[in-house]
């Protein structure tokens, strides 16, 4: 027969397979049969198919407070557990799948919350061996109550943040948290190992500081650990340095939320001055890594002449291969009273003796081991020996010990701390009084330890402090007496933080902010509060300060005379001054808190579609951004009004963009002038196309010799007379253009063109100055939209405007590019040039009216400065989107620099619009 025997420690399982060779069955079975009933861990067996129990010892029995084991073996696996697992998981599916995973791997090993009969959850750690005998399968559980663990840890969470602080920075171990693979928080003790400044690590990923040997343990753990998967309590690894050395750390870490994000909080204790002794020692031998794994528990059987007769694996590797034969106080490390307190085991007690006792390990080593024992008896009810479980509490003890260090270190701490406190028991009486809490109050530890008086330093007359009423239990006076001032803290149980003014604190009294606690030990007996002070007054003053500061801004804004408002990323309004009150017929509380389309309707003259990108632009492009021209705003009560202005983000301290801040007004009266213009300067254009035209067909029939021949002289005038003349027509051609379209009284009469012909066209006008300077010309165009819907006279226009600029201003030998292809589901056409470029100051001013760039005054000094003015207004007319990149050149090699112009426009072609001029 082969028995498998799993032994359960934390963290880790071990499996070990021992052959017991024994002279019968019925030996076997009495020794497991004592093995089974013996176990401080709930033993039992589960078969298949339906996975019922079939035994249950005797702390099964207890732990889950059935009659017996009949009462056990009548609840199916699943029925022991609350519905659902803490991962969400029903508890009948996951025990399935627990089923099956140890079936089909030899074993499974996991954490479950089981019910008890009385309903009472409880967790635990459950190992699921499957067992083959005698041709029959069947499950073998182990289970341990880890509920007293798991509070523990609660406990801990529990604690006050602020009271363990100034012991994580004084702690001779590193403390780190890492949130998002970077490191949030570091000790000075951590820095100090580590070798670097807080500066050089805060931010940084946290793998950059784990030596190479390491980063794949390390980066493994912090991946389990965040996904809730099985990991390490604690482990080795190797820090590197800023010196580039390595250095052996011990690790352990837990999930925390920090900043509302799960993080690892974890402690790194230098063991490099251990692990430099430990290899000395085992240099030639490969017993370290052994020694340094999960130590699991030991099993040990004697008979009753106190001689070992049985040994498990683990046994053999502490004790020694050759253990077996050997008297039990062989391994005896001091005088002990072993033998005298499991004497009642083999006058044939049924009890576990629980004892600790000090034994040699086989390297002659000094260990303490808890051991558990239980009596064997055989079939007739005989003592035959003890069975023993052990394990070994060394470094428990050590923590033990320096758990009391601590503690005397934390009340060092206390004392040094900046941080006003007092203590008082159950009974009221003061058992603490930090030395910062004499200075702020006037009053010694020594006047006031050991009274109930802590109502004096604050208070006239007798009244409880915060910290009395949590003892009495009193939380509906709380209200009574700090209405309107305190808060319950979500962080602690029963805990509750106060600001309130105190008069009589100083000379022109205090105020005070400050948190009050119960205070518990292990098993949750409130055994006194704490109670922790803030002098704020300068904060509430700085406060009050801020306030005044508040309102004189609001003040401001509501005083000047355009409308403002504000909002943040999301768009929601978060300020709205008067005008824009005025201007929009909402109140500022109606508009405060909602989107900023929910208020303000900007609309486009033209169509009445929303005018608002402009908005959205601002904030993401991190840029000012202007209103459309003739955009409308719509008022409350649906009359519409003409605004301009602009949007520019808002940005923190760091320079995050954190909302968007909009200027706009009324510009009614701006848009009656610029009509009144508009229609003056096309009106006085239309009286002087007549004698122009005159003067230009007089000068061209004297230049014809009709009329007589001229002399060179003549000749010469009367030409630069038609050129004068030419340069007039077309000013006043574009000032007409540009009238029609300010006015909008321009018609787009769309019709299937090819735009290359369009680009031929205009080419052939320009071929005598192309050819003059010897210029490249380069045309591309896209087969499937060679064709489009476009009103040709505007095309033309645009593209005379485009061409005539770049062959004007692109020097000898330059290049000049047409394009006409697609972007998304746009039509793209992008004219491109080698030229001049322009300033990169004066880019923003290009395209508006009469605005030429300094660079090209002596390359043309009679330009207009409407040409892209005019085609710009055509492209934004009609639909489309108008826009340029340029470089003047001066840093870049030559034949990068230059100008491209793009335009885009709808599939579907230019609008249609109906008017009562076309443009010239």
């Amino acid at each position: 027969m082969k028995t498998v025997w799993r032994s359960m420690t934390d963290p880790q399982t071990s499996i070990i397979t021992h052959d017991v060779v024994t002279s019968s069955n019925e030996e076997k079975d009495i020794r497991y049969r004592s093995l089974f009933l013996a176990s401080r861990d709930a033993v039992m067996t589960l078969e298949p198919p339906d996975w019922k129990f079939t035994s249950g010892n005797p702390a099964t029995i207890a732990l889950f407070g059935t009659k017996d084991e009949k009462e056990f073996l009548s609840y199916e696996p699943w029925r022991l557990s609350p519905e659902y697992q803490p991962d969400g998981k029903k508890s009948i599916d996951k025990a399935k799948e627990m089923i099956e995973k140890a079936m089909k791997e030899g074993s499974n090993f996991f954490e479950w919350t089981h019910r008890r009969i009385n309903g009472d959850d409880f967790y635990a750690d459950v190992l699921l061996s499957r067992v083959e005998e005698d041709g029959k399968i069947f499950l073998h559980a182990l289970i341990r109550d880890i509920s007293k663990q798991k509070e523990m840890e609660k406990e801990l969470l529990r604690s006050s943040e602020e009271k363990y602080r100034l012991l994580i920075e004084h702690l001779h171990d590193g403390i780190f948290i890492i949130k998002d693979e970077k490191i949030q928080f570091i000790n000075e003790s951590f820095a100090r190992m580590a070798g670097y400044t807080g500066e050089d690590i805060l931010g940084k990923n946290f793998i950059g500081f784990i030596a190479p040997s390491s980063k794949k343990l390390v980066a493994e753990q912090y991946r389990k650990r965040l996904k809730g998967e099985h990991s390490l309590d604690e482990y080795e690894a190797q820090l590197l340095r800023k010196d580039g050395t390595v250095i052996d750390v011990l690790i352990s870490a837990g999930i925390i939320t920090y900043q509302g994000k799960p993080a690892t909080m974890g402690i790194a204790k230098d063991i490099s001055a251990r692990k430099k002794a430990e290899r000395e020692i085992y240099s030639l031998t490969n017993k370290q890594r052994t020694i340094l794994q999960a130590i699991p528990d030991i099993i040990m059987e004697v008979n009753n002449q106190k001689k070992y007769t049985w040994a498990n694996q683990p046994g053999k590797d502490f004790f020694g291969e050759d253990v077996v034969g050997k008297e039990v106080d062989f391994y005896f490390e001091g005088e002990q009273k072993t033998y005298e307190k499991v004497e009642p085991l083999f006058k044939g007690s049924d009890d576990t003796i629980y004892i600790e006792s000090w034994q040699r390990r086989k390297d002659g080593k000094k260990r303490l081991l808890a051991w558990w024992c239980r009596t064997i008896k055989d079939e007739k009810g005989n003592v035959t020996g003890a069975l023993s479980s052990a394990r070994d509490i060394t470094e428990q003890k050590e923590m033990h010990t320096l758990l009391r260090e601590s503690e005397q270190k934390l009340k060092a701490i206390f004392d040094s701390s900046p941080i006003a406190k007092f203590v008082i028991d159950q009974n009221h009486t003061v058992t603490y009084w930090s030395k910062a809490l004499e200075e702020l109050t006037g009053i010694t530890a020594k006047e006031i330890v050991g009274t109930q008086y802590q109502w004096k330093a604050f208070y006239k007359t007798e009244r409880p402090c915060l910290a009395d009423l949590l003892i009495e239990r009193s939380f509906d006076k709380i209200s009574q007496f700090y209405h309107g001032k305190y808060r319950k803290l979500k962080l602690l149980e029963d805990s509750y933080e106060v600001t309130d003014f105190f008069p009589d604190l100083n000379k022109n009294g205090k105020w005070l902010h400050f948190t009050g606690a119960l205070i518990r030990d292990l098993n949750g007996t409130i055994i006194g509060a704490e109670e922790t002070l803030e002098d704020v007054t300068e904060h509430r003053k700085m406060e009050e300060k801020i306030i005044e500061d508040k309102s004189k801004d609001e003040a401001i804004l509501d005083s000047i005379g355009d409308a403002v408002f504000a909002c943040d990323k999301d768009g929601n309004i978060v300020l709205f001054n008067r005008m824009a009150e005025q201007l929009t017929g909402f109140a500022d509380k109606e508009a405060i808190g909602h989107h900023y389309s929910q208020t303000l309707q900007f609309i486009k003259e033209s169509d009445e579609t929303p005018s608002i990108d402009f908005i959205a632009q601002a904030i993401t492009e991190n840029r000012i951004t202007e209103m459309a021209n003739h955009t409308v705003l719509v008022r409350r009560d649906g009359v519409k009004i003409p605004v301009a202005d602009s949007a520019a983000p808002i940005k923190n301290v760091k320079g995050e963009i954190i909302g968007c801040v909009v200027v706009f007004h009324d510009v009614t009266h701006e848009r009656e002038v610029d009509k009144a213009k508009t229609e003056f300067v096309s009106l006085a254009s239309h009286q002087l196309r007549t004698p122009l035209s005159a003067i230009n067909w007089y000068s061209e029939l004297l230049l014809s010799g009709d009329n007589g021949t001229l002399t060179p002289k003549q000749r010469q005038c009367t030409e630069g007379v038609r050129q004068a003349s030419m340069r007039m027509i077309n000013l006043v051609n574009a000032l007409l253009n540009v009238s029609r379209l300010e006015l909008g009284t321009f018609t787009i009469e769309p019709e299937l063109v090819c735009v290359q012909e369009i680009v031929k066209t205009c080419l052939e006008e320009l071929k005598p100055e192309i050819e003059k300077k010897n210029l490249i010309m380069r045309e591309s165009y896209e087969s499937d939209v060679s064709r489009i819907q476009a009103d040709p006279k505007l095309l033309a226009i645009i593209f005379q405007n485009l061409l005539s600029n770049a062959v004007k201003y692109t020097p000898k030998n330059g290049t000049i590019q047409v394009i006409l292809g697609k972007k998304n589901d746009d039509i793209l056409i992008s004219v491109s040039d080698t030229g001049i470029g322009i300033p990169e100051n004066q880019k923003e001013r290009i395209g508006t009216k009469m605005f030429r760039a300094d660079n090209t005054h002596t390359i043309d000094p009679d330009g207009t400065g409407l040409g892209i003015y005019i085609v710009k207004e055509i492209v934004k007319g009609s639909g489309g989107n108008f826009w340029f990149e340029s470089s003047t050149g001066e840093s870049l090699p030559a034949g990068r620099q230059g100008t491209t112009f793009y335009i885009t426009m709808p599939k579907s072609g230019m609008k249609k619009k109906g008017g009562v001029r076309k443009l010239i």
